[in-house]
C-alpha cells in the first residue's frame, strides 16, 4: 500500500501518512505501507527519525520511506517554512546536522 504526504489541498489529500501506516499496521499482519514521499523540511529532523524508527519496529519491518523536498510551495507557506530559491528546491531545516563528521583527537 503507497501513501504520501500533502497538506491544504481541496480533495484532502492525506496529511498524516504515519498515523495512517500506524493504523494499516495494526491491522494487518503482513502489508507493507510506503510512505512516498513524506516532505522533509516541513519537519523536525529528530523527531521524524524517531517516529519513523518507532513505526518500523511496530510494524517489524513493513514500513519503507521515502523522503523528498515536496513541489508545493503552499504548503511550505502553511507550515511557515520558507520554500527555498529556485523551482524544486527547500532550505535544509534549522534542526539538521550534517553527518558523517570527524570526531575531534
Amino acid at each position: 500500500m503507497q501513501t504520501e504526504e500533502h497538506h491544504g489541498v481541496a480533495n484532502s489529500w492525506l496529511p498524516s501518512p504515519f498515523t495512517f501506516a500506524g493504523a494499516v499496521f495494526g491491522a494487518t499482519r503482513r502489508i507493507a505501507v510506503t510512505v512516498s514521499a513524506i516532505i522533509g523540511p516541513l519537519h523536525d529532523p529528530l523527531r521524524l527519525a524517531e517516529d519513523i524508527a518507532v513505526l518500523d519496529l511496530l510494524s517489524a519491518g513493513r514500513l519503507v520511506t521515502v523522503a523528498g523536498i515536496g513541489y508545493r510551495p503552499k504548503e511550505y507557506e502553511r507550515a511557515g517554512v520558507e520554500w527555498g530559491p529556485g523551482r524544486g528546491t527547500a532550505p535544509r531545516s534549522s534542526g539538521a546536522r550534517p553527518t558523517g563528521r570527524r570526531a575531534s583527537a
